[in-house]
């Protein structure tokens, strides 16, 4: 399995709409943990039960996202993967560590003009969200789980 932007469009597609903040939080870090449920670093596929603390951890940071949109969601993303470096040898068994993709730095940058567009071109839900899964899923490109070196592990491994 790898992680897609097509999954995790139709997570947000199955979210509904919201009239609290609470519930929208939620939705947004649950979706994100089911996309999530299908990464693999290397042939080591990730253990979904030890996505739990991630997706609280995303959850609580999504606070605003009403009023900051894409601000919010990339601290969400950013403590999605933070919790996930202190469960990395849970999540993906043998492994030491996990290190975020560095693309996550500028996720707010894109979701904004993601946000614009979507609104100037009146564009449908299944294509606002698809766009928005695509900047999403563009900036979780990169991650590793790092494992132990050779002959004893299998070194650092991309998670797709």
């Amino acid at each position: 399995m790898a992680l897609s932007a097509s999954a995790l469009k139709s997570n947000f597609l199955g979210m509904g709409l919201f009239d609290n903040e609470p519930d929208a939080r939620e939705a947004w870090a649950h979706a994100y943990r089911l996309y999530f449920e299908s990464a693999a670093a290397g042939a080591v596929p990730v253990v979904p039960s030890a996505l739990t603390a991630p997706e609280n951890a995303m959850k609580e940071a999504l606070s605003g996202l009403s009023v900051t949109g894409g601000v919010a969601i990339q601290a969400g993303v950013l403590a999605f993967w933070t919790s996930l470096a202190g469960v990395a040898a849970t999540a993906f068994p043998g492994s030491t560590s996990v290190t975020p993709p560095a693309g996550l730095s500028g996720l707010s940058a894109m979701l904004t003009s993601v946000f614009s567009v979507n609104v100037a071109s009146s564009s449908s839900a299944s294509d606002s969200y698809q766009a928005i899964a695509t900047a999403i899923h563009s900036a979780s490109a990169g991650g590793q789980a790092i494992f132990p070196p050779p002959p004893g592990g299998i070194g650092p491994q991309g998670i797709v």
